[in-house]
């Protein structure tokens, strides 16, 4: 079985084939499931710290009272061995920055043609022959079985997986190869819709981008010994929609060759697989170490180390290397500037 599906469960249909089903059937179809709570995202930026990482969490969405989502900011007080407690706000405006980007809304979001991909895979070749296995196990009518219902069955068969760890029957319409196929028409709208399809879907996340190094900033920053430590840890949370942009904005999943809807077998191998991404839980961790030669910097995503693009071989590259790296964003990546440039002059990013 491919490794993409490795640790999630086998199931056997009516015709007893085993039937392998993704961990994306566990992992990534989180966009109907924020109303309910149920995603866990956070967004961690850690403090400079003595060879040791302080281990800090908190619960996940809430509703406002508005009736939407809302997304907090939490700072944790004291040393990393203290309980003082944390204060926390709500911060729509850094971590929903999307809403806010008119070029995004505009050239994305309400533009029909930025998914373009997207529906030209629902309607290929590959998407048509998922149609035709499933119509003929359900003895239906080619043309009843759109697209659109092919994803609901397999989205419900996802939801009772994860949330009830049910064999669900509608599992029972798919196999391994349909459950690839489904899950490259996710990846593939992920991708133009909030990665690296569009730059301005990466670029509407440069005040999250901005705060982060200024926490980074402050932590490792030479003080006096008079002077008070800074906070343990600053804890942000948010959704999905807020991760895939500031993870694109670092350069990171960043494939050589795009994902389109033409070249669906050549993609097996990779790296921007939302269902390892943005996970149920799906968290970003940067932990600044104090080490001898000046403040190291780590990357994890989802507990799991990641080298930076242009440090491969080092785990913890020296801080001001990384800083230096993505200093044209430090010194460039400006909000209103970026998000009040006409959509029209913004074509997909094709820069490798």
């Amino acid at each position: 079985m491919s490794s993409v599906y490795q640790g999630s469960q086998r199931f056997r249909s009516s015709s007893s084939q085993p039937v392998g089903l993704s961990e994306v059937l566990e992992a990534s179809f989180w966009s109907s499931l924020l109303s309910l709570c149920i995603l866990r995202m956070f967004l961690m930026v850690g403090n400079r710290l003595p060879c040791l990482m302080t281990a800090v969490t908190c619960n996940g969405v809430q509703n406002s009272p508005g009736g939407g989502l809302r997304t907090e900011v939490f700072t944790v007080k004291g040393s990393r061995n203290s309980a003082q407690g944390y204060n926390h706000e709500v911060d729509d405006g850094l971590m929903r920055f999307f809403e806010r980007c008119r070029g995004y809304v505009e050239g994305v979001e309400n533009n029909h043609t930025a998914l373009l991909e997207v529906e030209k895979f629902k309607h290929g070749e590959e998407m048509q022959a998922v149609r035709r296995r499933l119509a003929e196990k359900l003895g239906l009518s080619l043309h009843l079985l759109t697209p659109d219902l092919v994803e609901a069955a397999f989205f419900i068969c996802s939801y009772e997986l994860s949330i009830k760890s049910i064999h669900s029957p509608w599992c029972f319409l798919f196999d391994e190869s349909d459950a690839k196929v489904l899950e490259y028409s996710f990846d593939l709208k992920q991708f133009w819709k909030r990665s690296h399809g569009h730059s301005i879907s990466s670029l509407s996340s440069c005040p999250l981008f901005h705060h982060i190094f200024r926490t980074l900033d402050k932590a490792g920053r030479p003080r006096r010994s008079t002077e008070a430590a800074p906070e343990p840890a600053s804890v942000l949370v948010g959704h999905a929609e807020t991760l895939i942009p500031l993870i694109s904005l670092l350069g990171l999943y960043k494939d050589q060759t795009l994902p389109t809807a033409s070249n669906y077998h050549t993609q097996h191998g990779r790296s921007f697989r939302t269902s390892r991404i943005i996970p149920y839980a799906a968290n970003l961790l940067f932990v600044l170490y104090d080490c001898q030669r000046g403040p190291r910097l780590q990357l994890l995503i989802n507990e799991t180390p990641l080298h930076f693009p242009n440090f491969q071989t080092e785990d913890a590259p020296l801080y001001r290397d990384v800083r230096a790296a993505y200093r044209y964003l430090l010194d460039g990546c400006d909000f209103n500037r970026e998000c009040e440039r006409k959509p029209k002059s913004r074509g997909p990013n094709i820069e490798l």
